[in-house]
């Protein structure tokens, strides 16, 4: 799937260029064919809270919420935080991102549940999370990545 096809819309075009080349090898990944579709770069509120998603997709295997990073070099961590280690040897410690994606996984999978039709033939999504960078540049030992 590429950025022109109609089953992706991307709702904000992203400001971005390292997240939109990103999402191009993430969507490149996807067929162009039913039931795969994907939205990218859109906000949506749950109980007060707004979240932030870079991309959401639908796949034969399920329903994926994705945290598009673009980082170099090396990613390690714990449940709490973890530190990146650039190419050029520098260290930047972050939030566990896997972590953060989960709580807005949760947010969306509840705001999906209040609006799901009470008489639906099947119940609602059950939404997966992915959170890191699709680019060979990096890699990850990080729980939940």
């Amino acid at each position: 799937m590429d950025g022109t096809s109609k089953r992706l819309n991307q709702v904000n075009p992203s400001q971005l260029e390292w997240e939109a080349d990103a999402q191009e090898v993430l969507l490149a990944l996807l067929p162009d064919q039913d039931p795969s579709c994907g939205c990218t770069n859109f906000e949506f509120t749950n109980g007060g809270a707004i979240a932030e998603v870079d991309s959401l997709v639908i796949t034969p295997k399920g329903v994926y919420l994705i945290a598009v990073k673009s980082w170099a070099g090396m990613v390690t961590g714990d449940q709490g935080a973890w530190v990146q280690q650039r190419p050029d040897g520098s260290r930047q410690s972050i939030t566990n991102q896997a972590a953060v994606n989960s709580r807005k996984v949760k947010q969306l999978a509840s705001l999906i549940q209040r609006i799901w039709p009470h008489n639906a033939k099947v119940g609602p999504p059950f939404i997966k999370r992915w959170c890191g960078s699709p680019t060979p540049a990096c890699r990850s030992s990080c729980p939940g990545s």
